[in-house]
């Protein structure tokens, strides 16, 4: 069994606050997987493993409560989105983490399927989940942060297909 963290009372980019926290959610967990168990003879048995994650939903969600750089109103859904972008259409990188190589560039969407983009190239971009993602139209942020940089993200224009 798989769980991710998706957001959490506390800030959790310290490595021990962290691991204090999934320790605990974990113990939680275990608490229900122990079958044939015999508490007075200290016998016990697991019945699964589990493992917990933290995820870039939480990131996202740290990285909002803190206040996040290059804010973009979230105007349309992913969704909308996924149903208004189309073939033809550009993307251009307008910010991104740093010494990223490919600011400024400005790619074609050659395929839009339901988890991601395919531009020019074979250059795929995954979709975040929905809090992870924000678009006002016009720019379009993609939350991709972790441990070290909360508010990590790609920020690109939307460049429609002319008609």
């Amino acid at each position: 069994m798989t769980v991710e963290l998706l957001d959490s009372p506390v800030d959790l980019t310290d490595e021990s606050e962290r691991r204090a926290f999934t320790i605990m959610v974990r113990d939680e967990i275990e608490r229900f997987g122990f079958t044939r168990s015999n508490f007075y003879q200290d016998y016990l048995q697991c019945a699964f493993h589990s493992d917990v994650q933290i995820g870039k939903a939480y990131w996202s969600a740290l990285a909002a409560r803190r206040g996040k750089a290059n804010k973009v109103e979230p105007l349309v859904s992913l969704a909308a989105f996924k149903r208004r972008i189309k073939p033809g259409d550009r993307l251009k990188l307008v910010a991104a983490p740093d010494g990223h190589r490919a600011i400024g560039t400005t790619r074609s969407i050659k395929a839009v399927r339901s988890g991601d983009l395919i531009f020019e190239g074979n250059v795929y971009l995954d979709f975040p989940r929905a809090a992870g993602f924000a678009c006002d139209g016009r720019l379009v942020r993609i939350a991709n942060g972790n441990e070290h940089e909360p508010d990590r993200h790609l920020l690109y224009e939307w460049i429609p297909a002319e008609q």
